[in-house]
C-alpha cells in the first residue's frame, strides 16, 4: 500500500524521522488514557455550562458568566466579575505549569479538537499554517481589548488634552466609579451574539480554522485571550522534559500532539519542549514508546538558551510579499466584519480575516503559478484550472462580492457619518422643528446615505440594518422635522429586542413632547427589559415618581438594586421613593447601599430624610458617618 493511499484511508502512520533514514514507518500508538480524560473533561465543561443555563433559567439570576471577554468590564467599569477572575486565575496558572486550560479547560480548544478528530476519522489530515506577520493578530487583539482601556484612560487622554487643549481627539471614557465585586447576573446573554451568528461562529472557528490553518489555528491566529496566555506560557517552568538516553527521535510526540508542536525537535535541541504553543495534552508522553517524556520542571522557555547543535531553519508558507498580502486582505476584513450590522463581534471578524486571507493567498497562487494543490486537491495542472479549482475560485469570488458589499455598507455609514458630525442642532431646537435651514439641508444629505446603508425593505441596499445607524437616522429625521419617522424608527429598534439605552430614552423624550406619557413609559420598559439599561430606568422611575405610581417605581428599583448594588442612579432613587411612601428607615437602609460617586448624594438625602420626618439629631450622626468620621 503506498503512503498516498494510506493518507486517504486515515491510516495513522508517519515516517520515521531518524531510524532507518525515515523510510521505516510504525503505527501510531493511540494516547487512550489521557485522551479519555481530557475528552470526559471537556464534556463535564459542556454540561456546567448547560447546568449553569438551566440554574439561570429556572431562577431568573445565577453566578456570572464565566466569559473572559468580560475582564473588559473591570477594565472599564470597574466590576470585577467572574470573567475576570476567571481570566487572572489562567494567567497566573499558565505562569506557573503552562497552558493547561487550553489544553485541558477551554471549551473553543475541545471545539477545535473534536472538529480535528471527526477530519482525520473522515481521511483529512489537514496541515499546520505557518505565517509570520499573522501570528502577531492576537496579540494585537488582546492589546487592544486588555491594555488600551487603562491605557487610554490613564495615559492617552490626559496627554491629548495637555497637547492639544480644546480639540477630542479621543472620546472621553466614563468616569471610572472604582472596583466593585458583580458575581452574580441575571443578564447572562447580554452582549453576546444570536443563535443566527453563534452557529456559523461555531463553524468557522472550529472546522474552518482546523481545516485551511491546521491544528489548533484559532488559537494561533485569532484568539485574543490566547494572545496574553501566549506571553504567560514563555514563563512557565512546568515544561514537557526529556530523558536523552531514552529518546530515539521516532517522531511519534509530534505526529501525536493536538496542537501541531514538533515535540521531537524540541526536545532534541533543548532537552524540553519550548513552543509556545504546547498546551500540556500530554498525549506526547502517553505515546512515548520509550517513556523518555514527562511533565516536570526546567528552564522557562524565555531562557530557552542556546540549542545542542544547529536547529533547522524555519519555513514559512508564505513570501514576504504574500505576507503583506495577507496583512493586508486581514485589516481590511478584519474592520469591515467587526461590528458589521451590529452583531459580528471582534472574535468572529478575526477569524474571519485571518480565513480571508489564507484563501486570499491560495487565489493569488491559483492565478499564477502553473500547478497549485490543495489540501489533497489538485486545482491547477498544467496551467490550466480544473474543476476543483473552477469550484474553488468561483466560491473566493463569491465571497469577495460578499465582503466588498458589506464595506460599500461601512463606507455610507461612515460617510454618513462624517457629515452627520457637521449637524449641532440642539435637541430641544429640533424637537421644536427650529432647526436652521443650513442644518437642514446637512441632515437631509446625511439621511439620504444612511437610509442607503438600511436593509432593501426601507430603501437601503444592506442585507440587514445597522443599530448605529438607525440611532443616527432617527435623529436627523427630527432634525429636518419629520418627528413621526424618528419615532417609527426608534420605535422598530426597540421592537427588535437589544436597543441600546440612549434610544429609549431619546424615543421617550419625543413621544412626552408630543404628549403621549403613557407610550413613553412603553418604550422606555421595554428597554430596561432588554438589557441593562440605567438611564431609560431612571427616566422610566422618574416618570412613575411624577405620576404618583411609587409602588411600580419601586418595584422597577428594587428589581435593579437585586441585580447589582452598584446599578447607577438606583440607590438614591429607591430613598427617595421609600421616604415618600412614609419609610425613612427602610430608604436610610438603601442608603447605606452607596457606593463611589454615590455616597455624597446617599449623605445629602439621608440628612432630607431625616429633617422631613423631625429627626434632626440624628442628621449629624448620618453626616459623621458618611463622612468616615
Amino acid at each position: 500500500m503506498s503512503r498516498h493511499q494510506r493518507q486517504r484511508r486515515g491510516d495513522r502512520r508517519v515516517p520515521l524521522p531518524v531510524l532507518d533514514d525515515g523510510r521505516r514507518e510504525r503505527p501510531i500508538p493511540r494516547p487512550a488514557r489521557l485522551a479519555r480524560w481530557r475528552a470526559a473533561g471537556m464534556v463535564l465543561l459542556y454540561v456546567a455550562i448547560a447546568a449553569h443555563l438551566v440554574h439561570w433559567a429556572m431562577t431568573g439570576r445565577s453566578v456570572g458568566r464565566l466569559v473572559m471577554s468580560d475582564s473588559m468590564r473591570t477594565l472599564e467599569l470597574g466590576e470585577v466579575n467572574p470573567g475576570f477572575l476567571l481570566f487572572a486565575a489562567v494567567l497566573l496558572g499558565t505562569v506557573l505549569v503552562g497552558r493547561f486550560f487550553c489544553g485541558w479547560a477551554c471549551h473553543m480548544g475541545a471545539l477545535q479538537d473534536l472538529c480535528g478528530w471527526i477530519m482525520r476519522r473522515a481521511g483529512l489530515r489537514p496541515t499546520v499554517f505557518h505565517s509570520r506577520v499573522l501570528g502577531y493578530v492576537p496579540i494585537g487583539m488582546a492589546l487592544y481589548m486588555f491594555i488600551w482601556p487603562s491605557f487610554r484612560r490613564l495615559v492617552a487622554e490626559p496627554a491629548l488634552g495637555a497637547l492639544f487643549p480644546g480639540q477630542a481627539w479621543l472620546e472621553p471614557s466614563p468616569p471610572f466609579p472604582g472596583f466593585h465585586l458583580a458575581l452574580t447576573s441575571d443578564r447572562l446573554w447580554e452582549g453576546l451574539p444570536s443563535a443566527w451568528v453563534g452557529v456559523p461562529f461555531l463553524l468557522l472557528c472550529g472546522f474552518g480554522t482546523v481545516y485551511f490553518l491546521g491544528a489548533r489555528g484559532l488559537c494561533r491566529y485569532a484568539c485574543p485571550y490566547g494572545g496574553l496566555i501566549l506571553q504567560a506560557e514563555r514563563l512557565a517552568p512546568g515544561r514537557i522534559v526529556v530523558d536523552p538516553v531514552r529518546c530515539d527521535q521516532c517522531g511519534l510526540c509530534t505526529a501525536a500532539c493536538t496542537a501541531g508542536v514538533r515535540v521531537h525537535d524540541d526536545v532534541r535541541l533543548y532537552g524540553r519542549v519550548v513552543d509556545k504553543n504546547c498546551v500540556r495534552s500530554l498525549d506526547c508522553v502517553t505515546v512515548c514508546p520509550k517513556q523518555a517524556l514527562r511533565l516536570g520542571v526546567a528552564a522557562p522557555s524565555l531562557f530557552k538558551g542556546s540549542p545542542k547543535e544547529a536547529p533547522a531553519r524555519r519555513v514559512y508558507d508564505l513570501t514576504l510579499w504574500e505576507e503583506g498580502f495577507a496583512l493586508a486582505v486581514f485589516l481590511a476584513t478584519f474592520f469591515i466584519a467587526r461590528g458589521l450590522y451590529g452583531v459580528v463581534p471582534m472574535l468572529l471578524a478575526g477569524t474571519v480575516g485571518v480565513l480571508a486571507a489564507f484563501l486570499a493567498v491560495t487565489s493569488w497562487r491559483l492565478c499564477k503559478r502553473g500547478d497549485v494543490r490543495f489540501r489533497g486537491l489538485q486545482l491547477r495542472a498544467g496551467g490550466r484550472l480544473t474543476g476543483h479549482g473552477v469550484a474553488f475560485l468561483a466560491a473566493i469570488i463569491s465571497g469577495a462580492a460578499l465582503l466588498t458589499h458589506s464595506g460599500v455598507v461601512r463606507a455610507l455609514l461612515w460617510r454618513a457619518g462624517q457629515i452627520d458630525e457637521r449637524v449641532t442642532v440642539a435637541f430641544e431646537e429640533a424637537l421644536a422643528g427650529q432647526a436652521p435651514q443650513d442644518q437642514r439641508r446637512t441632515a437631509e444629505a446625511a439621511t439620504r446615505l444612511y437610509t442607503l446603508a438600511r436593509d432593501t425593505r426601507h430603501g437601503g441596499i444592506a442585507l440587514a440594518d445597522t443599530p448605529e445607524g438607525l440611532v443616527r437616522l432617527a435623529w436627523l429625521q427630527l432634525v429636518v422635522g419629520d418627528a413621526p419617522a424618528c419615532i417609527a424608527t426608534l420605535s422598530g429598534l426597540i421592537e427588535r429586542g437589544g436597543a441600546p439605552d440612549q434610544v429609549g430614552v431619546g424615543l421617550a423624550r419625543v413621544l412626552l413632547a408630543r404628549g403621549e406619557g403613557a407610550r413613553a413609559e412603553g418604550a422606555l420598559g421595554r428597554v430596561v427589559q432588554g438589557g441593562n439599561a440605567p438611564a431609560s430606568r431612571a427616566m422610566l422611575s422618574d416618570l412613575l415618581m411624577a405620576r404618583g405610581d411609587l409602588q411600580a417605581a419601586e418595584d422597577l428599583l428594587r428589581t435593579a438594586l437585586a441585580g447589582s448594588r452598584t446599578q447607577p442612579g438606583v440607590v438614591p432613587r429607591l430613598a427617595i421613593v421609600l421616604a415618600r411612601k412614609g419609610n425613612p428607615d427602610d430608604s436610610l437602609a438603601v442608603l447605606r447601599f452607596a457606593a463611589g460617586p454615590e455616597r455624597a448624594a446617599a449623605r445629602a438625602i439621608g440628612i432630607e430624610v431625616l429633617s422631613a420626618f423631625h429627626r434632626k439629631d440624628e442628621a449629624a450622626a448620618w453626616a459623621r458617618a458618611f463622612d468616615g468620621r
